[in-house]
């Protein structure tokens, strides 16, 4: 299939060129001024790599100026608020075993916080997903919080957990993502704040840019391989463990 698709993308590299130098040549030979057959040299060009040469200049820019990691203050909880991160909830199958609803709703990752030490975890969730991998839809804003149960001798691999409903976060300290993609590239703001003070404690701000074949991936974004290089917060020490340098399990 792979091979197929690489032919394919050769002919539509051999059309396009064609068609390039056909627009050029009938403007160069018909437009009175050489600024018009100038224009459509970078037209030609800028048409199917316009993202990724901004995302060049757009990554290179914040990466100097964007781009930070600092940590301002720690401190020690029993539990972590979450916002814009495990922001998803999806529901295990019912099995033999009659679990109740609560012990098969699954909010984001946030299990491998009992990993860790916290006795509780909380996330405003915004999406919800039939089973694990499916398409994520959009719910109304709801808290769950989510405490870890006893290890299953049967199942010692699986961190079990119980996610109810609750009116609101109880957590003192909250952990808030958001992102944003300008072309190619994509800003990722990690803050942690203490919601009692308002005080930002921490904040990570890292850049991924995607590395992909320049032709038209801005017409076809998430049907290709891609893969992302990024600097300097997302790539360092785990951006999915920053919050737990800040944020020390209580009594671990």
């Amino acid at each position: 299939m792979s091979a197929i698709v690489m032919l394919l993308k050769v002919i539509a590299i051999i059309l396009y060129g064609a068609f390039a130098l056909f627009l050029v040549s009938f403007v160069r030979n018909h437009a009175q001024k050489s600024i018009y057959k100038w224009l459509t040299v970078i037209f030609v060009i800028l048409l199917p790599t316009w993202d990724v040469v901004l995302g060049e200049i757009v990554y290179y820019i914040a990466c100097r100026n964007f781009a930070k990691v600092a940590v301002y203050e720690t401190a020690e909880t029993e539990g972590i608020y979450y916002e814009g991160r495990h922001n998803y909830i999806y529901e295990l199958s019912d099995t033999s075993r009659n679990e109740p609803l609560a012990e098969r709703t699954c909010v984001g990752w946030i299990y491998e916080d009992f990993e860790k030490g916290y006795k509780y975890a909380e996330s405003r969730i915004t999406k919800k997903q039939g089973t694990p991998g499916s398409v994520q839809r959009i719910v109304p804003p709801t808290y769950y919080r989510c405490t870890p149960l006893p290890h299953d001798k049967e199942r010692p691999q699986l961190q079990r957990m119980s996610c109810v409903v609750v009116d609101q976060p109880q957590s003192r300290y909250m952990v808030k993502e958001q992102s944003f993609r300008v072309a190619t590239v994509r800003f990722n703001n990690l803050k942690i704040i203490d919601r009692k003070t308002g005080k930002l404690m921490a904040e990570d701000k890292g850049v991924t840019k995607e590395k992909v074949f320049p032709f038209f991936y801005w017409l076809f974004r998430g049907h290709g391989p891609a893969s992302s290089i990024g600097y300097p917060g997302l790539q360092k020490d785990g951006f999915f463990a920053f919050e737990n340098k800040v944020l020390l399990p209580k009594n671990k």
